[in-house]
Order: C-alpha cells, then sequence, then structure tokens
C-alpha cells in the first residue's frame, strides 16, 4: 500500500492562511515575502505580526538578526518578545504594531505635504537615534514604517540591518527593495548613513505621489521629475537633494537633512552645468620635421553590469597596416557586438561574429591591396567597395552563427546584433544589424545607425516619441538580428571624418541610460577615448546597469 509522504516533505513556500504554528499562533494573511516572511497571525483574540526565516544549520537570517538587534535601544524600533522555532524555521512575534505606511497609501491616496513633511521629520529622528548607535536600517521603505493609532512611526529593521565599522561604513552587499535601495546597495559603492536618506527620500517621494521609483528601470536614472505639489517647494527640495545618485552630493547626515527640512532656505539653488565645447583637434605628430600618419585612437570597454551573470558582449579593434610594393596600406576596423539567445548561447553568437568579420574583412582587405579581387562583384568606387566588403563579412558571420544554431535545437534563436566601422581614406563606413548604435561626433552629435526594433520602427513611423520609446517595456524587442535566418539584411552608411571628429560604437546597454542631450554633452566633452568609455559605463553602473554594457570610442 502507498501512503502519502507529503508531511515528510519540506516546506518551500509561505504557510497559507488559516495555519497553525505550534498551536500559538493562526496565520490570516501573508503580508511580506523575502528572506524574512511578515504575517499577520492571531493568537487568543489579539492581532501579531509574525515574523518566519528558514533555519540552514543552526542559524537563520531572523536569528542572526536577532543578535544584532538585541542591543539597539529605543522605543521607536519593533522589537518582538517571543522568539521560538518550530520544525525548520525560527519565528519572532510582536502585537500588532499599528498600520503600515503602504497600507495607507493604498487605501486613503497620496498624503498631505504637510503630513509627509512631520512623517520625514520624524522618520529622521529615529535614523538619527539608529545611526549613532553605528547601525544602518538599509530597510527605509513604506511596508517597514509603522503608524500607531497616535499616529507616531515604529521601525522594522528586521532584515538587513548591519553595524557601521569603526570608519563609519559598510562594504557588505544585500538584497534590495526596488524603489528605495540607494544605488550603493546594488554594490555600487561603499554603504554609509546616507543610503538610508536617500530611502527616507524615497519614501516622501511615495507618499506625496503614489509612484514608486523604478530604480532598476533606465528613465529613473535620467531626470526624475520634482514632486509637483503646490506650496511645498521646500519639501520638494529636500527630497530631491536626498535622492542624488552619487552619496557625496545628498545630505552628510540624518540630522543634515532634518535641518533642511526644519529650515529648506538654507539649500542652495541647484547650479546649471554649462555646456561641454567639442573636443579639440587632435594635433600633429610630426618626425624629421613632417607630419607623420598617427591613426586615429581607439578605446573600448566592455562590463558585465549589475544584474547580469555572463557578459554576452564582444567588441573588437583590428588594426592592419602593411607595406607592399614600397606602398604603405592601413585600415581600422572596430566593432560592438551584442549576443542574444541566452546565457548559454549568446556569448558564442558574439564569438563567432567577432572572429568571422575580422577574418573576412583582412582576407578581402588584402585581396584588393594586389589586385586579385577584380570580379564584376567588386565596385571600382571606394564607397562601394567599403561598403561591399562590410556587407560580405556581416552575411558570412550570419551563416556561420545561423549554421551553428542549427546543428541543435536548444540554440534555437541566438544571435547578435552588431555595429562595425571601418575607417578608409576621409571616410567611416559603418554596416549594422540589430539595435547596436554608430554616432559620428563633430560640432554636435548624430546617431548615424537605426534600430531595428518594434520601438525604433514605431519612431519612425511617428506613431511614437523618442523620450516614449526609451521607457516603452517593448523597447528590447528586435526584428533583425544576426544568426537567427539564413540570410540577413544589412545596413550601411559612411560620413566624412576629419581630424579632431568622434565615432562612438556601443550596445543598448550603454545608450538606454541616456536621453539624448545628456549622451551627447558626455560624448562631446573634451576627454580621452579611454576616459569616456570609463565615464559612461561608470554611470550606467550607477543606473542599475541591468544589461551588459560595451563602448568603442574612436578619435580621428
Amino acid at each position: 500500500m502507498e501512503t502519502d509522504s507529503s508531511a515528510d516533505r519540506p516546506r518551500l513556500g509561505p504557510l497559507d492562511p488559516g495555519s497553525q504554528v505550534l498551536d500559538r499562533y493562526l496565520i490570516e494573511s501573508l503580508l511580506e515575502s523575502g528572506p524574512i516572511l511578515r504575517y499577520q497571525a492571531r493568537r487568543d483574540d489579539q492581532s501579531f505580526l509574525l515574523l518566519e526565516a528558514r533555519r540552514t544549520g543552526e542559524v537563520s537570517q531572523l536569528s542572526r538578526q536577532r543578535e544584532l538587534l538585541s542591543g539597539l535601544g529605543g522605543e521607536h524600533f519593533l522589537q518582538p518578545a517571543d522568539f521560538f522555532t518550530a520544525e525548520d524555521f525560527d519565528y519572532a512575534a510582536t502585537p500588532w504594531p499599528g498600520e503600515r505606511l503602504e497600507d495607507q497609501l493604498a487605501s486613503a491616496g497620496t498624503f498631505q505635504a504637510s503630513e509627509v513633511e512631520k512623517l520625514l521629520q520624524e522618520l529622521l529622528e529615529k535614523l538619527d537615534e539608529l545611526h549613532q548607535q553605528k547601525m544602518l536600517s538599509r530597510s527605509i521603505q513604506p511596508s517597514r514604517i509603522w503608524r500607531d493609532a497616535d499616529g507616531h512611526i515604529k521601525l522594522d529593521l528586521w532584515e538587513r540591518a548591519c553595524s557601521l565599522g569603526s570608519d563609519g561604513e559598510s562594504e557588505e552587499v544585500c538584497s534590495v527593495t526596488p524603489g528605495f535601495s540607494a544605488p550603493e546597495m546594488y554594490g555600487l559603492g561603499l554603504q554609509d548613513q546616507r543610503l538610508d536618506l536617500f530611502s527616507v527620500a524615497a519614501v516622501g517621494y511615495n507618499l506625496l505621489t503614489g509612484q514608486r521609483l523604478n530604480l532598476e528601470a533606465r528613465e529613473s536614472f535620467f531626470v526624475i521629475p520634482p514632486p509637483a505639489v503646490s506650496g511645498a517647494d521646500g519639501l520638494v527640495k529636500v527630497i530631491m537633494r536626498g535622492l542624488r545618485k552619487k552619496p557625496e552630493e545628498r545630505f552628510e547626515s540624518a540630522q543634515a537633512m532634518l535641518e533642511a527640512l526644519r529650515n529648506p532656505s538654507s539649500l542652495a539653488e541647484e547650479p546649471t552645468p554649462a555646456p561641454s565645447p567639442a573636443p579639440a583637434p587632435a594635433p600633429a605628430v610630426k618626425k624629421n620635421g613632417k607630419a607623420a600618419p598617427t591613426g586615429p585612437e581607439v578605446a573600448m570597454f566592455s562590463h558585465i553590469g549589475c544584474v547580469r551573470r555572463i557578459n554576452q558582449d564582444a567588441c573588437l579593434e583590428l588594426r592592419f597596416s602593411f607595406y607592399e610594393k614600397s606602398r604603405r596600406y592601413d585600415g581600422w576596423l572596430v566593432t560592438v557586438i551584442d549576443g542574444m539567445g541566452g546565457e548559454a548561447e549568446g556569448d558564442k553568437a558574439a564569438s563567432l561574429a567577432l572572429r568571422t568579420i575580422a577574418q573576412e574583412v583582412v582576407a578581402a582587405d588584402l585581396s584588393l591591396r594586389n589586385g586579385r579581387q577584380t570580379t564584376v562583384l567588386m565596385p571600382e568606387d571606394m564607397d562601394q567597395r567599403c561598403h561591399y566588403l562590410l556587407e560580405r563579412a556581416l552575411r558570412a558571420a550570419n551563416r556561420t552563427i545561423f549554421e551553428y544554431a542549427s546543428q541543435d535545437s536548444a540554440r534555437q534563436g541566438m544571435g547578435c546584433t552588431i555595429t562595425a566601422c571601418l575607417l578608409a581614406g576621409s571616410k567611416a563606413y559603418f554596416a549594422q544589424v540589430g539595435d547596436t548604435r554608430g554616432y559620428h561626433g563633430r560640432e554636435k552629435l548624430t546617431q548615424v545607425t537605426t534600430d531595428h526594433s518594434l520601438v525604433g520602427r514605431l519612431v519612425a513611423m511617428g506613431s511614437l516619441t523618442q523620450e516614449e520609446a526609451r521607457v516603452s517595456p517593448q523597447r528590447s524587442i528586435i526584428y533583425r538580428a544576426l544568426g537567427t535566418n539564413p540570410d540577413v539584411e544589412v545596413d550601411l552608411f559612411d560620413r566624412e571624418v576629419a581630424p579632431g571628429d568622434r565615432i562612438v560604437l556601443c550596445s543598448d546597454g550603454v545608450w538606454e541610460y541616456f536621453e539624448a542631450d545628456e549622451f551627447e554633452h558626455h560624448v562631446m566633452a573634451p576627454q580621452s577615448p579611454q576616459e569616456l568609455c570609463q565615464k559612461l559605463v561608470d554611470l550606467c553602473l550607477g543606473r542599475g546597469a541591468d544589461d551588459n554594457a560595451t563602448i568603442a570610442v574612436i578619435q580621428c
């Protein structure tokens, strides 16, 4: 006879409503999931907040937090009194603390500015007390802020609280709360009191507007619109200062932010950055009194980002210089490739494309130079020849990827997007498939390539603005890539270039993090190609970088 062994199986999910915990607490509802689960429970006709965490060996996240928070003084912080263990879980219970700000916002709508200001002042007072005890919350969010019947708040610190080191900082990285965790919580900098201040400002923004800042989406890291609240300029100014991306541009402490709330006129007006001039032309290098050809300066950089487990991007700088029959020949090929189709094969597609294109371009260029490639398929015009060379290379890469993918059904859908630039004479020749981009900068920056994406098509048709396209949930849908079909259409462009011009190739993991004006401002600033690559990628990382970020900069 078969027996039901379900009772012996470990529980994977949260407790269901109606469940009993050691016949002591009756579960009524799940309030919040995470490393520590929160339930509304009942015992003897009294409501409780019940915390639960799975044990690993002899400890759990709850037991670790209990050890940390046991010495925390102050009546403004949640301190459960009933701790116990049942099966593989640790529990802590405390009488129902009141009502969460999150629930008040959901039921009554946005808060009045005067109420938000009062709440933030009280919250900052509690945080100052916490920071004085050398601790960080790292969990400031409306679901962890409770208000009692008298309107006073109590903080639930149970999950991410940590001690500050002797230097006042902590480098520990932990889970984040989208919309309320500061950029440092994504591992992008040292963690100190200022990350709690960012969260306070995010709470104020949420209560005023009803909107949660989607800090894991690209649009949140351009310009956060100030809350449109009449008669609350001071409050808005403090909130926006607290939401600065760089910790050093926020307030130094909870006390400083509190003083600014009480006296907002003390805050200086935000400076307006002056536009940067275009980069100056690079001076010619002279040898024996004569100008020597130096060629373009090229820099590349690729980063895995903050979220992905593998970097599927690839980039290539290929310089080929040779003398033949007493003549010198120079060529430069620069490409940026963005793999797609899953972690197992997206990087493979990018690698196949990179190698195939390099081989094709070099072999074809050498054949052209010695005059062996003179068939009717090869145009005599230089522009047409360079276009033909690039198009043939990208189509060869497409075939290579497609044939490789066809060998195994698990590889279906693998491919990559690409922008390649070939420099020859006084021109830059571009070949592109997908939504990687090529830009050309002289007095201003212009986008050379056209995105092969759904939103790109809608923008071209006039059905969508650039701003709407940038935040559209469909912005990642592309309709053309290398390797997804047996043949591919390649877009070709060319631009006249002069000394001092700047060319930028980048994956969507870079350009999607910038508005057009901001991107132009950074690209056209006087700095070296290497400095520009590092700066733009650093900005992407500071803005969440949920994709690989790859960029190549050519200084002509």
